[in-house]
């Protein structure tokens, strides 16, 4: 229904296999963000002890055979400030620089998301400060050159509008992180948002 309204319909969803994937695609959708969010394993472990997240290498693999499937665009990353933040960071570069060998005609991109403050909340990777993202997307850019870069609404907007020039590549807007806020309702919030420009 969507493809009717839309040029593109990306999915945020759990790890599917690749069949299911081409299943997505024949119905219309051409794009998957799927977040490792944490490449160390043993952290992994940890946030995800039992289910089915728990299966470190099916996460991983997801945005593998989602190109396999045949989905255009592609775009992965890790939650900074689960794990140390320069490895991490690292990770998901090789990662990318992966994806992007194996399947050239793929747009592969990733997302910065870091944790935001919240009380009782332990950060094991360190707060992430604004320098950290700017060197993360400079680092980015000069090693995968032609890599998309997504800036989620958890940053304040003057600062979003500053990383532009450093090669962002796409803007989340209008963001709702509650359950069931599109809709109007006011339910538990996953994280706030900084950035609540509505375009």
């Amino acid at each position: 229904l969507l493809k009717k309204y839309f040029a593109s319909v990306s999915l945020e969803v759990y790890p599917l296999e690749t069949h299911e994937y081409k299943m997505m695609k024949e119905a219309g959708a051409d794009g998957l963000t799927l977040y490792q969010e944490v490449y160390d394993e043993s952290i992994y472990s940890v946030m995800h002890p039992s289910g089915r997240k728990a299966d470190y290498s099916c996460r991983l693999n997801a945005p593998e055979r989602a190109a396999e499937a045949g989905l255009r665009s592609i775009t992965i990353g890790t939650l900074l400030g689960l794990g140390e933040k320069r490895y991490e960071t690292f990770m998901a570069g090789l990662h990318a620089d992966y994806l992007s060998s194996r399947f050239p005609d793929t747009e592969i991109s990733v997302s910065l998301p870091r944790l935001n403050r919240a009380e009782g909340m332990s950060h094991s990777g360190g707060m992430i400060e604004d320098i950290d993202i700017v060197q993360f997307i400079l680092a980015y850019r000069l090693f995968i050159p032609r890599l998309g870069i997504s800036i989620s609404t958890r940053e304040r907007a003057g600062f979003r509008d500053n990383l532009i020039p450093l090669g962002i590549t796409r803007m989340s807007a209008g963001s709702r992180t509650d359950v069931g806020g599109y809709l109007g309702r006011k339910d538990s919030l996953q994280f706030a948002i900084r950035d609540e420009r509505d375009t």
